[in-house]
């Protein structure tokens, strides 16, 4: 993949922030927290379409909590992404999304990045988001065998 990007919820100026949805009741209240998770796992489906990109790969999984249905290389529909990203996001589980477009991956603190083949800067929602998006090289990019 030719391009990375670093998708946050963190100005270049901003602060100490929250970094955990267990940071609900301490640092940030639950509509906060969840106006924030819903602009990710909008952000995440927007660029999907933008780029093509019609279902991923479960890659890398790891479980923090029992019990959820999500298992090694299975196949999601961008349809079917959002609760795997809430997951991920509430860090029940880990995981790279991978399609042969482009691939997702996340990070601690709430750190996200994009993978692309192409340049993804035009399908990035700015106006709908209040994200901030920027090149960046994913520290969990695959190394090169």
């Amino acid at each position: 993949m030719k391009y990375s990007y670093r998708i946050t919820k963190y100005g270049p100026l901003q602060g100490d922030d929250w970094t955990s949805f267990h940071d609900i009741g301490n640092s940030v209240s639950e509509e906060e927290y969840l106006i924030t998770e819903t602009d990710y796992i909008n952000t995440v489906i927007s660029i999907c379409r933008c780029l093509g990109a019609s279902s991923f790969t479960v890659n890398n999984l790891e479980f923090n909590s029992e019990g959820e249905p999500y298992t090694e290389g299975q196949e999601v529909e961008v349809d079917r992404l959002a609760p795997v990203l809430t997951a991920i996001l509430r860090e029940r589980i880990w995981c790279k999304l991978k399609s042969p477009v482009c691939e997702f991956h996340f990070g601690y603190d709430y750190y996200m990045y994009l993978v692309s083949r192409i340049d993804a800067d035009v399908c990035f929602p700015r106006g709908n988001s209040k994200l901030y998006f920027e090149l960046f090289q994913s520290p969990y990019l695959d190394s090169p065998n």
